[in-house]
């Protein structure tokens, strides 16, 4: 995909050293293009970069060694070391550009601490979801300010099973054809994947990446994106303040979390909050008395599932001034209207398109909510993404 002559929209560095360049160019239906570029590597480079790789996954104690590292910055100078002493016996008399180096260097902690061909897509801090529906087709990126864009980046099959893979390990999960769906946490960056394979998806292996902010959004940085207004944010900051139960509804990927991330961080310094979620999302980066639990689920028959259930139940034995819920889905949303009907601040979100499908969901089983606790909440929030 030629970049020459496209309009560029936007062009920005990223990632170690900042080496790649992200560009968000205009295509030729003028539709928006999301561009990476890496570092190029010449012949010697190339040669010097696939000795190296070589070598290191031909030694189990060079793998283990680099599975320790978490950051490239951790293994940047181990692996600047590696790619001399492999230089120096695959070019001999011949000099390296010193930029040559760095690239190799780059590639090689990309391609064994990082994600492959995808860490762009993680190391971009305006992207928020990363997915892919099958290979030699375009990975697509949900960006913070553009939102769904297609890449110019393809995985062939070879590499989205290899993709597929390190995903799994990263996350700590075993996919298969007895468990071809999966999801899970990548660490340790914290970032939410789902994984389907082929033989439950037509259109081959596929998976997609929920990244998220390492700092929250405050309430002034929502108010300034027109996500709601001074006197909405007002009226929700009272209410976090006073420990009402709020109900944030809408659909997918509307920014519920976020707003309501954003609320809770009204929630008075001295109060203890306890959270529990599928997915670690919420942040409070100033409350000291916060426990946050995350659920587990396992295919070991001797390892238990620790459910959303389970969680509000433990945190209810924790004389918390406020639950905060990450989803209600279930059963756990019974025990979570419980808990704001006895005086304990509350704060979740659910998946409603209106008022009417919210109450239809929370009466309906498994929620079986009745009518009277429901109205224990003071406040039902709908969050919308609006297209200009």
């Amino acid at each position: 995909m030629s970049v020459i002559s496209r309009k560029v929209i936007d062009s920005y560095s990223i990632g170690f050293r900042n080496y790649v360049t992200i560009s968000i160019i205009e295509g030729i239906d003028g539709k928006l293009l999301y561009i990476v570029s890496e570092p190029s590597l010449n012949s010697i480079g190339e040669k010097i970069y696939n000795s190296v790789y070589s070598y290191i996954v031909a030694d189990v104690n060079i793998l283990k060694t680099f599975s320790s590292f978490n950051t490239f910055d951790d293994g940047y100078e181990y692996t600047k070391d590696l790619v001399y002493k492999i230089c120096k016996k695959v070019v001999k008399n011949c000099r390296v550009e010193l930029n040559t180096i760095e690239f190799i260097v780059y590639y090689i902690l990309r391609d064994f601490i990082g994600y492959g061909e995808i860490d762009p897509f993680i190391r971009d801090p305006n992207i928020e979801d990363v997915t892919c529906d099958g290979f030699d087709k375009p990975i697509y990126v949900f960006h913070s300010v553009y939102e769904w864009l297609e890449s110019n980046r393809t995985l062939s099959h070879r590499n989205l099973e290899k993709t597929i893979r390190r995903l799994a390990y990263k996350a700590g999960r075993e996919v298969s054809i007895a468990q071809p769906i999966v999801e899970g946490i990548l660490k340790p960056e914290g970032y939410r994947v789902h994984i389907v394979l082929d033989t439950v998806s037509l259109s081959g292996h596929s998976f997609t990446i929920r990244r998220f902010r390492e700092s929250p959004y405050t309430i002034a940085e929502l108010i300034n994106r027109g996500m709601l207004s001074p006197t909405v944010a007002a009226l929700l900051w009272l209410a976090a303040e006073n420990k009402q139960g709020i109900i944030f509804y809408g659909p997918t990927g509307s920014g519920k979390t976020t707003l309501m991330n954003a609320i809770a961080m009204f929630i008075p310094p001295e109060l203890k909050i306890v959270s529990a979620e599928d997915t670690p999302e919420i942040r409070l980066p100033f409350h000291d008395n916060w426990i946050s639990m995350a659920t587990r689920l396992s295919s070991d028959p001797y390892i238990q599932n620790i459910t959303l259930q389970m969680q509000i139940e433990s945190a209810m034995r924790q004389r918390p001034d406020v639950v905060i819920l990450g989803e209600i889905r279930s059963r756990e949303a019974y025990s979570f209207f419980q808990a704001v009907s006895t005086g304990h601040g509350g704060l979740t979100t659910i998946h409603a398109e209106n008022i009417e499908s919210l109450i239809r969901r929370l009466i309906a089983p498994p929620m079986s909510v009745s009518r009277s606790l429901i109205a224990t909440a003071k406040l039902f929030v709908q969050v919308l993404r609006l297209v200009d």
